[in-house]
């Protein structure tokens, strides 16, 4: 009976044993997993670089960017020698070309002197546009003849577009005769260089010397005073930039379509406008010669001109100014058109002599900073009805 006591008491024993054992593994247990727990957020640090690299693949977004604007068309230089010639190319050519001036918005290209940085931008310029038709002075001129590149296109545009034969007034129609009637002498008197030497000796005759040998040519140069030819410029400068960048050629048609269609639009708005001037008013005296389109288009009578020249490298002689004295006095003009800075003093000299007012704010070589060609058109309009209405 003792026996079996200890066999009871022993199994006990292995019970309570395997009972501790397995608290004890419950217990290990608990702990790892709460180690395990405590454990995670220490972890969080590490899962930041797995973050970054997922994220990494993104940075080639940027060069997916340059990549789409290195396909795209690179703006490309182009010079106007005037700031309205460069407007136009700025409507034609949009953000595909980068237009630079030899003349820039508010200066005169007749006597503007470009800079050595305009020079320079110049002689690398591989398309050039200018008026043409002895219109840049020879500032501007020397340098079209001298400092463009070998391969550089230049385009004067006022042989295109079917310009008007510059005639003289009056005074100078009978120069013209008399210059004429020496020429045909001189054939038969001299070879062609002493004709040329006569022709020089006979201009300084006339008090012409002011002149300074600046050829005026034979035809007009102002044409953008009639939009209907500013049109037929649009058409060359399309055609030009579209040989330089034929893929854009598209594009700037496109812009070139709508922007005749402005032209259209202003040359109908100037035409009602200029309905308010009654015939008989119609008469123009300006600076230097320079509404000869304008007065051709909108039938206007130009009287005469302060410089009785296209160019305001030019001055007046005393002969012009006592005749176009005469002339206000006669003619019934109501005043002048003063362009700001060209020959103010004398020009309100006359204005007092002949009694008549001088109307300021003539503006007809250049777009100011900031203004467009088609803004400077309806300004000039308005300015001669206010004048002469």
């Amino acid at each position: 009976m003792f026996t079996a006591s200890m066999s009871q008491n022993k199994r006990s024993t292995g019970l309570l044993i395997a009972t501790i054992f397995m608290l004890l593994g419950s217990l290990s247990l608990s702990m790892a997993c709460s180690a395990d727990e405590a454990a995670a957020p220490a972890a969080a640090p590490a899962a930041a670089p797995a973050v970054a690299s997922v994220a990494a693949p993104a940075q080639p977004a940027p060069t997916v960017a340059l990549e789409e604007k290195a396909d795209k068309q690179i703006a490309f230089p182009v010079f106007a020698s005037t700031s309205i010639v460069g407007d136009w190319v700025k409507n034609v050519g949009g953000e595909r070309v980068i237009v630079e001036h030899l003349a820039p918005a508010g200066k005169d290209p007749h006597t503007y002197q470009p800079t050595p940085k305009e020079v320079a931008k110049l002689s690398e310029s591989k398309l050039v546009f200018s008026i043409g038709l002895t219109l840049e002075g020879k500032n501007i001129s020397s340098l079209l003849e001298n400092s463009l590149s070998p391969d550089a296109t230049h385009i004067p545009l006022g042989p295109l577009v079917n310009p008007i034969e510059y005639k003289d007034h009056d005074e100078h129609d009978e120069h013209d005769e008399h210059d004429e009637q020496d020429k045909d002498k001189d054939h038969d008197e001299h070879d062609e260089h002493d004709k040329d030497k006569d022709h020089d000796e006979h201009d300084e005759h006339d008090e012409l010397d002011e002149h300074e040998g600046h050829d005026h040519g034979t035809h007009d140069p102002h044409f953008w005073l009639d939009p209907s030819r500013a049109s037929l410029a649009i058409d060359e400068i399309t055609t030009q930039l579209s040989v330089i960048d034929p893929d854009s050629a598209d594009f700037y048609q496109e812009n070139a379509t709508a922007y005749k269609s402005q032209l259209s639009d202003l040359d109908k708005q100037m035409s009602s406008v200029f309905e308010q001037i009654p015939e008989k008013d119609r008469k123009l005296v300006t600076s230097h010669e320079a509404l000869g389109y304008l007065a051709h288009e909108y039938d206007f009578e130009i009287v005469g001109t302060v410089i009785p020249s296209m160019s305001t490298e030019s001055g007046p002689t005393a002969i012009a100014i006592a005749k176009l004295v005469d002339d206000l006095k006669t003619e019934g003009v109501k005043g002048i058109f003063m362009e700001s800075g060209v020959e103010e003093k004398i020009t309100e000299q006359i204005a007092q002599d002949a009694n008549v007012q001088v109307i300021t704010g003539l503006q007809v070589e250049y777009v100011l900073e900031g203004e467009t060609y088609l803004q400077m058109m309806t300004k000039l309009s308005e300015l001669i009805v206010e004048g002469l209405k």
